[in-house]
């Protein structure tokens, strides 16, 4: 199942949006927004860790939650985004691969992988992110997840083909 947020847009209707969908005004966006107040590219819904969070490209956004700009919320049933003043999203709901991808080693405890994770061997471990000096990556392009090493050309294997996978 690929994760998504269902939103309630100012007019009512509901948008379902996953990660790497952008909200903006452009037409091309999966969540647009005819208002002048939006930009072209405005945020992305992204999946880091174990958390569907709306990653602001302009500055901040308010959160209901007692109002406070913040960069990245998490994306939680109920909670109001206001991306411009009387401007605002509501998540209806929120949904969540059941299974993910995740690595166990004899030396490396069960991790789950999320978003780009850096591959260490003495000792066995992943770190968050791409970092220079690992001895490779997994990766995920929001339908398989990717392995490389460092001077490869290009991924050295698709690991999965969805995010049912366990």
């Amino acid at each position: 199942m690929k994760p998504f947020a269902l939103l309630r847009m100012p007019d009512g209707t509901l948008v379902q949006a996953g990660p790497g969908d952008l909200i903006g005004r452009l037409w091309t966006s999966a969540v647009c927004i005819a208002d002048e107040r939006i930009s072209e590219a405005h945020a992305m819904i992204s999946l880091r860790g174990g958390d569907l969070r709306l990653l602001c490209l302009r500055g901040a956004v308010a959160v209901a939650v007692g109002g406070a700009l913040t960069p990245d919320p998490i994306l939680e049933p109920g909670l109001v985004i206001e991306l411009a003043p009387g401007l605002a999203l509501t998540i209806e709901d929120v949904r969540l691969p059941t299974s993910v991808l995740a690595l166990r080693g004899d030396r490396l405890d069960t991790v789950s992988l999320s978003g780009v994770c850096s591959l260490y061997t003495e000792p066995p471990r992943l770190a968050p992110g791409h970092r220079p000096d690992a001895a490779g990556w997994f990766f995920d392009d929001g339908h398989a997840w990717f392995f490389t090493t460092p001077g490869a050309s290009s991924p050295q294997a698709d690991l999965t083909s969805s995010y049912s996978s366990t």
